[in-house]
């Protein structure tokens, strides 16, 4: 009977620590979720501050030039949809 107690004690202190070990995990799992929501809710206030804060030459260095995003697909095949609007 003592034998059954301990086999008892031992199941119930892994699956505790089985426990305590996916809650740690979860929580983690949860904080970076988090951290990475808040840096993509607050980037458009920082990019705001700073571009407010540059002179106008240095703001159009910083902006992408029109036909940056066709320079960088220039090995995909991907067309041009409004081309094929008639």
């Amino acid at each position: 009977m003592d034998g059954i107690k301990v086999m008892r004690e031992r199941d119930i202190g892994s699956a505790r620590s089985h426990q305590r070990i996916v809650g740690i995990a979860a929580q983690a799992f949860c904080y970076l979720f988090l951290i990475f929501m808040a840096l993509v809710v607050l980037f458009p206030f920082y990019w705001m501050i700073n571009s407010s804060l540059k002179s106008l030459a240095e703001y159009k260095q910083s902006v992408p030039k029109q036909g940056a995003l066709e320079q960088l697909c220039r090995g995909v095949q991907l067309g041009k949809p409004w081309q094929a609007v008639p």
